[in-house]
C-alpha cells in the first residue's frame, strides 16, 4: 500500500489550512454569510447549467421586488370567507374541498385576521395587497431574527463545549446583511412567490425562538399558539411544554388557541368548525407524491411510483398505499416520540424548542418546500455554538454545510431527471437536509441534558452524598 510521503502530507495540511481552515478562522458571523453566499452561487449555477435558472434561489430573490401576488393560500382562505358570509354558510369543508376540489386546508381558526382586513371599513387598501406587504415584511423579518439568534447563541463551558451566554448586540451592519440571508433561502422567497400563510407563520415561529433564547417563556408560548391556530398539529408543542414543566409557555400558548377556537366555533358554527376533521383525514391517508412534498410520505410515494412526482395537481392527491400510511404514521410516532428521549424535563432553553418547531415540520405528511423556511433560524442557531467546538469544528462544518446546502437551494432541476427511475430518491434532497439537521439538534439537546446532570452529581460528591 502506498503511503504519503512527508512533502505530500504538508502540502495537503496547507491546503486545508487556506481553504476550509481559513473559513474556519472566520469570525462566526462572517463565515456564516460566507456559507450564504457560497450556496446562492451553487444554485445560480444549477440553474443556468440545466437551464431552469428562472426556477433558481437567485432568480427567487430578484423575484422578491415584483408587485406580482400569489394566491396559494390567500385564494382558499378567500374563497372560504365568501361561502361562510353567503347565503349558504353550511359545510364550508364538504363544499369546497371535497365537492369543488379546492384545496382549502386550513382551520377556521386561520381565518379571523384576513376577514378583519376584508372587512376593513375605508376599503382603500385590498386584503391581498395587506397581505402581500406582510409576506414581505416576514420574509426580511425572518432574516433579522436569524441573525439576532446568531449572536446570542455563544459558546459556554457546558459539556462538549455546546453551551449558551446572554444574548449579544449585533451591529447594525450585520442587521443590514440579514436580508441576503432572508433573499438568498430558496424556502422563504419560494413561498413569498407563491403567496403562502407559511411565510408569516414562519416568522412568528422565529420570533418565538428568539423569545424563548432571551428567556421570554410567555411571549414564545403565546406566540406558538398563534401557529397552532394555522396548524393545529403544532399544538404538539403545548403537550411538550406541560410534560418539561415550563407553565408559563403552555399556558400562554393554550390560551390562545381557547381563544381562537372559541371565536371561531361563535363565528361560523360548530358544524363548520368541526368539519375540518375530514380534510385532516383526508391528507393523512393520501399525502401527496409531487416532488415538492419533502416528507417521509412523499419520499415513499415516489419511491413506489404511487402518482405523478413531476406534475402538480391541484384538485387531486397521491392515490392511498397502505404502506406509504403505515410508515407515514409510525415515522411520524419516531420523531415525535424522540423528542421527549432526548430533550430531557424541565428544560427552558431554546434548543429543545427549535427541536420540536423542526420535529413537527418533519414529521407531517405533506412537508412543501415553503415549509423549510423554518430552518433558517434554527440553522443559524446552532450555527456558532458548534463552530465554536474545537474537537469537532470539521464535522460541524460538514454537518451544518450540508444541511444549509440542501434546504437553502433549489436542486430540483438536477434531482428531477431521476424521477421516473430508481434513484428517485434524489428528489428528497430538502428532506434529507431537514434530517441532518435534526440530527444536530438532537444531539445538542443531549449534550445540553448531560451538562446539567453534572454539575448536580459534583455538589452531590462535594457534600458527601
Amino acid at each position: 500500500m502506498n503511503t504519503p510521503s512527508i512533502g505530500q502530507r504538508a502540502r495537503g495540511g496547507t491546503l486545508r489550512r487556506w481553504t476550509v481552515g481559513l473559513f474556519l478562522a472566520w469570525e462566526t458571523p462572517h463565515a456564516w454569510f460566507l456559507m450564504i453566499a457560497t450556496c446562492l452561487v451553487v444554485d445560480g449555477l444549477v440553474g443556468w447549467a440545466t437551464g431552469a435558472f428562472s426556477d433558481s434561489a437567485l432568480a427567487y430573490a430578484f423575484g422578491f421586488f415584483s408587485m406580482t401576488v400569489g394566491m396559494d393560500s390567500w385564494g382558499p382562505m378567500l374563497r372560504a370567507l365568501a361561502h361562510l358570509h353567503g347565503p349558504s354558510p353550511g359545510d364550508v369543508y364538504g363544499t369546497l374541498f371535497f365537492t369543488e376540489h379546492i384545496k382549502f386546508q386550513y382551520p377556521l381558526t386561520s381565518l379571523p385576521g384576513l376577514e378583519l382586513l376584508a372587512a376593513n371599513p375605508c376599503r382603500c387598501v385590498s386584503p391581498v395587497r395587506v397581505m402581500w406587504l406582510l409576506s414581505k415584511l416576514s420574509v426580511i423579518g425572518t432574516g433579522v431574527v436569524a441573525v439576532l439568534l446568531l449572536y446570542g447563541a455563544s459558546p459556554g463551558r457546558a459539556a462538549g463545549g455546546l453551551g449558551y451566554a446572554p444574548a449579544a448586540r449585533p451591529p447594525r451592519r450585520v442587521l443590514v446583511l440579514a436580508g441576503v440571508a432572508s433573499l438568498a433561502f430558496y424556502p422563504l422567497t419560494r413561498g413569498d412567490h407563491l403567496g403562502q400563510i407559511q411565510t408569516l407563520m414562519t416568522f412568528v415561529a422565529a420570533l418565538a425562538l428568539l423569545a424563548q433564547q432571551r428567556g421570554r417563556p410567555m411571549a414564545a408560548g403565546l406566540l406558538i399558539g398563534i401557529c397552532c391556530t394555522i396548524k393545529p398539529q403544532w399544538a404538539f408543542a403545548i403537550l411538550w411544554a406541560v410534560m418539561t414543566r415550563q407553565w408559563c409557555f403552555a399556558g400562554a400558548a393554550a390560551a390562545v388557541v381557547s381563544l381562537f377556537c372559541a371565536g371561531a366555533m361563535a363565528r361560523y358554527g360548530w358544524q363548520n368548525f368541526f368539519g375540518y376533521l375530514p380534510v385532516l383525514k383526508q391528507v393523512a391517508l393520501h399525502g401527496e407524491s409531487f416532488y415538492a412534498n419533502q416528507s417521509i410520505n412523499g419520499l415513499l410515494h415516489r419511491l413506489l411510483s404511487n402518482g405523478n412526482n413531476l406534475e402538480w395537481l391541484g384538485h387531486a392527491f397521491a392515490p392511498f398505499h397502505p404502506a406509504v400510511y403505515l410508515a407515514t404514521v409510525l415515522s411520524s410516532v419516531a420523531l415525535l416520540g424522540a423528542v421527549f428521549f432526548t430533550a430531557g424535563t424541565a428544560v427552558a432553553r431554546v434548543e429543545p424548542l427549535a427541536l420540536v418547531v423542526a420535529t413537527l415540520t418533519l414529521a407531517s405528511p405533506i412537508v412543501w418546500e415553503h415549509h423549510y423556511g423554518v430552518m433558517l433560524p434554527i440553522l443559524a442557531l446552532v450555527f456558532p455554538t458548534w463552530l465554536a467546538s474545537r474537537g469537532r469544528r470539521w464535522g460541524a462544518l460538514a454537518l451544518l454545510g450540508t444541511a444549509y446546502f440542501l434546504i437553502a437551494t433549489n436542486l430540483s432541476p438536477l434531482a428531477n431527471a431521476t424521477a421516473t427511475g430508481p434513484m428517485n430518491f434524489l428528489q428528497s434532497y430538502q428532506f434529507f437536509g431537514g434530517i441532518v439537521l435534526l440530527t444536530v439538534l438532537h444531539r445538542t439537546c443531549w449534550l445540553q441534558q448531560g451538562a446539567t446532570r453534572i454539575p448536580i452529581a459534583s455538589l452531590r460528591r462535594a457534600d458527601g452524598g
